[in-house]
């Protein structure tokens, strides 16, 4: 695209909270583009969602995110649905099933834990919500994929 003088830009309206020291986007400011505060939202969400480990809170929830990045809650799903190509609770879900995996091979030779304690462990309300997502982010189910990183924690 190009672009002559005659063009006027804009810059995303964000601020230093000072009490967090983290950048804050003020979306009520109608000259940020939306793709930028898509951009940092998206941004501002995966950080905060992973680096807190907020998936492993059973009741997490649009709403408490939303508030948490002190955005609403319509302006934050659209940005992940358009950044991360998926919606707020399957991008959670795909968080929660990489966790149950991981707690599936830190067994280390105890007993492993039962599916529905990886299912609390890893953030679901219970084994039927990790069926689900596990089956849609995994193409199987968590028990098979648990009975082979059992089998080949044996074998090691």
């Amino acid at each position: 695209m190009n672009y002559n003088s005659s063009h006027v830009f804009f810059l995303p309206s964000v601020l230093l909270d000072k009490q967090s020291q983290k950048r804050k986007i003020m979306p009520e400011n109608p000259n940020i583009e939306i793709e930028e505060r898509d951009r940092i939202l998206a941004e501002q969400f995966a950080e905060l969602v992973v680096g807190e480990k907020l998936y492993l809170d059973r009741h997490l929830n649009l709403e408490v995110v939303s508030k948490r990045l002190e955005t609403n809650r319509g302006y934050l799903s659209g940005a992940i649905n358009r950044r991360l190509g998926k919606s707020f609770s399957r991008y959670i879900n795909e968080l929660r099933v990489e966790e149950s995996i991981k707690i599936m091979r830190q067994t280390g030779g105890r007993t492993p834990p039962t599916l529905e304690q990886i299912a609390r462990m890893s953030g679901f309300n219970d084994r039927r919500t990790l069926f689900c997502a596990f089956k849609q982010a995994r193409g199987q189910s968590p028990g098979e994929a648990k009975e082979k990183i059992i089998n080949r924690n044996k074998e090691t």
